[in-house]
């Protein structure tokens, strides 16, 4: 009985010792998706600060005024997203596409020059609510943004990739 009780523990060590090596090799608090310049993508997400992502900017259909069902945000001054219908699309004076949204402003800058690297005009826009949107890039026809929203999504390998109006 005493050799099974051993038997039992030096298993349950064993198992426990390859979990920990598993966890070791795994880089932590890194983005996943890799794409040319992902190494400048890295964020201190320690306090829970990630990028969010906005699951209705990639499958609803309201708001949409293309083919391709990408539904385009409007975002009002305390942060809060909703579709946008035909008419504010058309009245918006810019599109933005944002490639990330964080709490913490440097996590923000961490992304915007990450992108900058790569030859993107970036931006964060300025604060509504409480997330720091990080826009790749402005349009001021909705064909041109979802033609790169399209692209981007396509080249990044990155469906996280969504569009957004302000008033």
């Amino acid at each position: 009985m005493k050799k099974i009780g051993l038997l039992l523990i030096v298993a349950s060590l064993l198992v426990l010792g390859a979990c920990k090596k598993k966890e070791a090799q795994q880089p932590q608090n890194q983005d996943t998706t890799e794409y040319p310049g992902y190494e400048y993508m890295y964020t201190d997400e320690s306090d829970g600060d990630t990028a969010v992502v906005d699951t209705s900017a990639q499958t609803d259909t309201i708001g949409t005024t293309s083919e391709d069902n990408t539904t385009i945000l409007k975002e009002d001054t305390t942060g809060k997203t909703t579709p946008a219908n035909e008419t504010e699309i058309k009245q918006a004076n810019y599109i933005y596409l944002i490639v990330g949204s964080y709490k913490k402003y440097s996590n923000a800058e961490k992304r915007v020059n990450a992108f900058r690297k790569m030859g993107f005009d970036a931006q964060i826009l300025p604060k509504y609510g409480q997330y720091n949107r990080v826009a790749a890039a402005k349009f001021t026809d909705e064909a041109t943004a979802r033609k790169k929203l399209k692209q981007m999504r396509s080249s990044f390998k990155d469906k996280s990739f969504w569009l957004l109006i302000r008033k």
